[in-house]
């Protein structure tokens, strides 16, 4: 367990520390100075901080006559080594948070208030001369860091009122080489808030800013909050990760959490903000080169059998003088979901290469009714081109992923996807051929599957099948870059279609093509798909690339 300090008064009275050090550091980021101030101080009140060893205690002075005045001056004297004592435990604890220079890899701090009565917690504490930002007070902490080879220096504002007679912090930091993780603890009994917000507001430490903000809590009313987090950032990817597990518990729902986190070396900035938060939630999130997101909630506290009303995460990566965004909207959040979007690995040179390295998505939820919104640029997730989705009304199971041959495929269970829009841009596709834009739009969509194949490496088609639902409409633009000369492309599409073998439509269209099977499937006992053959009319297909890129 960690070293616990006990203080036993009468109680009524404030307790106020200064701490002062006058010593000339050579080094800016040592020496702390600052208050602290406890209002009312409780009558008993027990603390627990692990300092940075097991060396640091407190000399406690001894009382002896045996040397008559003398032994009244040792006493007296004895008080100097518990100054010194304190300064030890203080300076301990600062080491454990800012580093001595030494490269050591972890810490943990950790507060445990254990009185008979709430009180007021205010503290202001500098640690170090070096010239820094001043924070902004604020009901929660503020606090601006900066680094001098491997130790750091900071400013500390706290407000904390009416804190419970118990309180629980626990933080802790694992440094795994090229990973970082932390660890956090909150627990809260009885505690009153004086502010609708609650606030933590930390710039420049180690290189990061982070930012959180819980907002909905009522004042003046005893509240219960516990909350269990790690949050973990992988660094040897190509995209840096961040990844987030958390569980949340408390006596009311709150309005909104917001978190930010800003690293200044990774140059990544990672932002998650939640909306209508019921009493108690399990959120586990992953932001990089791919893109994870499981919510649970318990039945009995979900609303409308939803588990928030919205989320947004968004991560972007500074490149290049320009930051290039990563950004997920969700509305109506089912009680229990799982999305998971992530790049495909699978590569053939052999082989069409239309679709290959583009994400793939899978969802999985309790309900139905949830929308997406989904847009990456590539140099955010360590793509080809950039994308674009959105998803109204989604079914509870939707996958869209490569095919075995290398093709596209979108499935959903029962009912579709009510609506779904997908555009990618500026993807080059193959030496000489640069995808300009590509767009589907479907309707109570079930599943389809483009493949694409390719007479003498010249001439291609197009086939998609397995057409489910009601409607879906696709187009493209492509140009072409022959001798030195970009061209426009345009193909004139012949599109043969078969419902169930049967031939039911030949149309002709220009980069794209239609379907619509929602009367066929409006009678009933009819359920079939549609597949669709696309291959280009060379004649026309010339004259109208001519066309446009004249013109």
């Amino acid at each position: 367990g960690m070293p616990t300090a006990s203080v036993v008064t009468e109680g009524g009275n404030d307790l106020a520390i200064m701490l002062r050090d006058e010593t000339d550091w050579e080094d800016p980021t040592l020496g702390i100075n600052g208050e602290i101030l406890l209002s009312p101080l409780p009558a008993n009140l027990e603390i627990a901080i692990p300092p940075s060893d097991g060396d640091n205690s407190i000399p406690m002075p001894t009382f002896s006559t045996e040397n008559g005045l003398g032994g009244v001056g040792f006493f007296l004297a004895g008080f100097s080594d518990v100054g010194r004592g304190v300064n030890d435990i203080l300076s301990g604890f600062a080491t454990s948070i800012t580093g001595n220079g030494s490269g050591s890899e972890d810490f943990s701090v950790g507060i445990n208030l254990e009185t008979d009565a709430p009180f007021d917690l205010i503290i202001d504490i500098r640690q170090g001369n070096m010239p820094l930002e001043q924070p902004d007070w604020v009901h929660g902490m503020a606090m601006r860091a900066g680094q001098h080879e491997n130790s750091t220096a900071f400013h500390l504002l706290s407000w904390l009122p009416d804190l419970p007679p118990q309180t629980n912090i626990f933080v802790d930091y694992t440094n795994m080489s090229v990973r970082d993780k932390y660890h956090v603890e909150i627990d809260l009994s009885g505690w009153t808030p004086s502010r609708e917000e609650f606030i933590i507001d930390v710039q420049g430490f180690e290189g990061q800013d982070f930012a959180l903000t819980m907002f909905g809590f009522e004042i003046g009313q005893q509240t219960n909050l516990q909350v269990e987090m790690d949050l973990e950032r992988i660094n040897d990817l190509a995209i840096p990760e961040i990844q987030l597990t958390s569980r949340y518990e408390m006596s009311h729902t709150l309005d909104f959490v917001h978190a930010m986190l800003l690293d200044r070396q990774g140059a990544t900035r990672s932002e998650v903000l939640l909306n209508d938060i019921p009493r108690s939630v399990d959120f586990n999130a992953a932001l990089g080169q791919r893109v994870h997101l499981s919510m649970t909630v318990p039945e009995e506290e979900q609303i409308n059998k939803r588990s928030v009303e919205s989320i947004m995460m968004q991560q972007q990566v500074y490149t290049e003088g320009k930051w290039w965004p990563l950004t997920v909207f969700i509305n109506e959040v089912p009680g229990t979901m799982t999305l998971d979007v992530r790049p495909s690995f699978n590569f053939d040179i052999t082989q069409d290469t239309s679709f290959q390295g583009m994400p793939t998505l899978d969802y999985t939820s309790s309900g139905k009714g949830m929308d997406l919104f989904m847009t990456a640029a590539g140099r955010a997730i360590n793509s080809r081109g950039d994308m674009l989705m959105l998803a109204e009304n989604m079914a509870s199971h939707v996958s869209i992923a490569p095919t075995e041959t290398f093709g596209l495929s979108v499935s959903s269970s029962e009912g579709g996807i009510g609506r779904i829009y997908v555009k990618q841009t500026n993807a080059p596709a193959s030496p000489g051929i640069y995808i300009q834009q590509v767009e589907a739009i479907g309707e109570n969509l079930q599943s389809a599957t483009v493949e694409a194949y390719w007479i003498a490496d010249t001439y291609p088609i197009v086939k998609v099948s397995d057409v489910r639902g009601g409607r879906i409409a696709a187009t493209a633009r492509v140009t072409a870059d022959i001798g030195g000369q970009t061209f426009d492309a345009r193909a004139v599409l012949i599109d043969a279609q078969t419902t169930s073998f049967i031939p039911s439509a030949s149309t002709m269209s220009v980069n794209g093509l239609t379907s619509d099977l929602s009367l066929l499937n409006a009678v009933p006992g009819f359920d079939s798909s549609s597949t669709h053959w696309l291959f280009p009319e060379p004649l026309s297909t010339v004259a109208a690339t001519l066309l446009f890129t004249i013109f």
